[in-house]
């Protein structure tokens, strides 16, 4: 491996847990790949979502029987939801209303309101499409296709490489003489 400052680490093992994009375009380098692997990372379609994260002065409370479920994660329609003390994230975009539906605020004792977007995910970090899994959770980039089809198993064409990609799937073949 090649750092920045140009010193050279040989290791017989390199695990990655960097986006697909990232290790393999701009770590590896496309070259080393077929046009058809470039172009579908390249092309991954945009579909990350936001999250909204509010601080209170006072404690936030869900409704109902929700209220049973603080510090857990809740799946709501407009997406996974953590109401903790003070706080509450959201991942997702509800509206001030649907969120009211779910959740009890004082609105005007707000102390902290922050809202990441997809555009935020992919220029702080990086994250093609701004996904936050790395890849579109869709059928398209799904077990045996995620990233590539062909490749799920932790199998790359690239000997010592190990992705640990955010959603990779991993069936373990018991020889870890394959990677090395």
């Amino acid at each position: 491996m090649l750092t920045d400052d140009g010193r050279i680490i040989e290791a017989r093992v390199v695990l990655s847990t960097a986006s697909p994009v990232n290790t393999l375009i701009n770590l590896v380098g496309e070259e080393y790949f077929d046009e058809s692997v470039i172009d579908r990372l390249r092309n991954i379609p945009p579909g990350g979502t936001s999250r909204l994260v509010i601080v209170s002065n006072g404690p936030i409370k869900l409704k109902g029987e929700l209220n049973n479920y603080r510090d857990s994660i809740l799946q709501l329609p407009f997406g996974e939801t953590v109401v903790h003390g003070n706080y509450l994230i959201v991942t997702g975009l509800p509206t001030k209303d649907e969120l009211s539906d779910y959740v009890s605020i004082d609105w005007s004792s707000i102390k902290a309101f922050e809202l990441i977007t997809p555009s935020d995910y992919e220029s702080t970090f990086r994250l093609a499409g701004g996904n936050l899994n790395h890849l579109p959770m869709t059928e398209d980039y799904m077990f045996s296709n995620r990233p590539v089809p062909g490749w799920g198993g932790y199998s790359t064409p690239i000997r010592g490489s190990l992705p640990g990609w955010c959603g990779y799937v991993a069936w373990w073949t018991g020889d870890w003489g394959a990677w090395l």
